[in-house]
């Protein structure tokens, strides 16, 4: 089973990313609405796939990637990250790891869901 972390303040988004992945049995889908929340499931579910939106109420999602480096899970993990203020250039300069996917808000749901689907296969 591929496991999903999505990480997002807007709880209709969370909903929605756990709707798409649902009818799938393949997917494991967890959800934080902050960075600490992220850390603490991140530890516990070393997930595939780690969805983040940049913008999180308690900390900068890239200062949140800095913090999830040292896990050894870490470097397994694809990156996807959201963003309705960065641009794809600015995020791929300013991470410390390399995104797989970059979503720019607002995007399309279900062509979203079907990349993060390709990149788990």
């Amino acid at each position: 089973m591929k496991k999903i972390l999505v990480v997002d303040d807007q709880p209709g988004l969370l909903q929605i990313f756990s709707e798409a992945f649902s009818d799938k049995s393949e997917f494991q889908v967890d959800i934080a609405a902050t960075a600490y929340d992220a850390q603490q499931i991140f530890t516990k579910l070393e997930p595939d796939v780690l969805i983040l939106d940049l913008a999180l109420p308690d900390k900068d999602g890239r200062d949140l990637l800095e913090d999830l480096k040292p896990h050894p899970h870490f470097g397994q993990c694809k990156i996807v990250i959201m963003s309705a203020v960065a641009s794809e250039e600015e995020t791929q300069s300013t991470t410390c790891c390399p995104i797989a996917l970059f979503l720019q808000k607002p995007f399309n749901i279900p062509e979203a869901s079907q990349n993060i689907t390709n990149l788990l296969n």
